[in-house]
């Protein structure tokens, strides 16, 4: 869905960026068939948790349960530590136009994890997981 969100925030036929075409080709119906897809998906996945909505919404499900599994931003973590210490000083002077946001590095001054890496050991959390 990845390549398909990217060609509609680019206002150009899905197909072009799935089967590396010319942008400019007119649209087939396989484009119009992805772009109906691509609706149905977001409009059938939950803003509030994400889940498809007719599994958080079903009242008639009573077979359906809920684990929480808590998440963490470290980049955000890092950033209400900084905002907290900045209300604490209190003393500091207004600056307009400006806006703080969490850059990140690495301790060792090494290459950051890759996606690749990331999404395998999201793969193997899952398959040692219980979640299943």
């Amino acid at each position: 869905m990845t390549k398909v969100r990217a060609a509609i925030e680019n206002k150009i036929k899905p197909t072009a960026i799935l089967f590396q075409e010319q942008p400019s080709e007119p649209w087939t119906k396989f484009d119009f068939l992805l772009l109906e897809a691509y609706q149905m998906l977001q409009d059938e996945t939950c803003a509030q948790c994400g889940n498809p909505i007719w599994i958080c919404r079903n009242e008639f499900a009573t077979n359906i349960g809920f684990k929480i599994k808590e998440i963490k931003c470290f980049a955000r973590a890092e950033l209400e530590r900084h905002n907290e210490l900045q209300e604490k000083k209190n003393s500091k002077k207004k600056t307009y136009g400006t806006q703080e946001v969490p850059l990140p590095y690495t301790y060792d001054n090494g290459e950051f994890p890759s996606r690749a890496s990331y999404l395998e050991n999201l793969y193997k959390q899952h398959l040692d997981s219980d979640d299943v």
